[in-house]
């Protein structure tokens, strides 16, 4: 359920807000699921000290799929004529392989018939899937660490800011791997807060928009 909606997101404004409950029931909170926000990370370890953080599953896989989107549209710049093609693959390309259909099996592999550098980044997306499939925290961890191992040998420049990011990160990211928890239903609520921002062709009136956030909550939860 949506319980607050804050004008911005700077770490006084959450912290603020996250102060109106007692400290009774804040210590009460077991987990908080995030993204890998440094400025929220702080908030929460100062309203929550007891709480375990959680990195947010999709987060973390989106950083890696970004990279590897980077490649791709560094790539297709100098492939002329061939590049819309290759620009059309991006989705399969950030699909998981085993989702990929037999219809999209030619794109996929014309993409990476065109670049080793992007046939490299793919089989590190791919390759990072494994770290989800470990079933303990000190498994997780070394999977993590064989993967950044397997970036850095890559020496491809898009990858780099994840070694120090997942690298700051990886207790979060170690916890979204065991933990059962993640942002699913929440992202579900913040593609809905910006699909109606879209149609309303931007809001000048926060309270107004907050009021209109609220009323579509209630009537969808009834």
């Amino acid at each position: 359920h949506i319980l607050g909606i804050l004008p911005n997101g700077n770490k006084k404004e959450i912290i603020n807000y996250f102060y109106t409950y007692p400290g009774e029931e804040r210590r009460k909170v077991k987990y908080f699921v995030m993204d890998m926000s440094p400025i929220f990370r702080k908030a929460v370890r100062t309203v929550f000290p007891k709480a375990v953080i959680i990195g947010d599953r999709f987060h973390i896989q989106r950083l890696v799929n970004w990279a590897m989107e980077a490649i791709r549209k560094r790539i297709q710049k100098d492939l002329g004529a061939r590049r819309i093609r290759i620009k059309r693959s991006h989705s399969i390309l950030c699909k998981p392989g085993w989702k990929v259909t037999e219809r999209e099996l030619p794109d996929l592999e014309y993409a990476l018939g065109h670049s080793e550098e992007l046939r490299h980044a793919y089989a590190l997306k791919e390759a990072f899937y494994r770290v989800w499939k470990m079933g303990t925290a000190e498994d997780a961890k070394e999977m993590l660490r064989q993967w950044l191992s397997m970036v850095r040998e890559s020496k491809l420049e898009e990858f780099s800011n994840i070694l120090l990011t997942f690298k700051v990160w990886e207790k979060e990211i170690i916890q979204a791997v065991i933990q059962p928890y993640s942002n699913g239903p929440t992202e579900g609520k913040n593609t809905k807060i910006k699909t109606l921002k879209r149609i309303s062709y931007g809001i000048r009136n926060f309270q107004r928009f907050r009021n209109r956030i609220l009323f579509i909550e209630l009537f969808t939860d009834n």
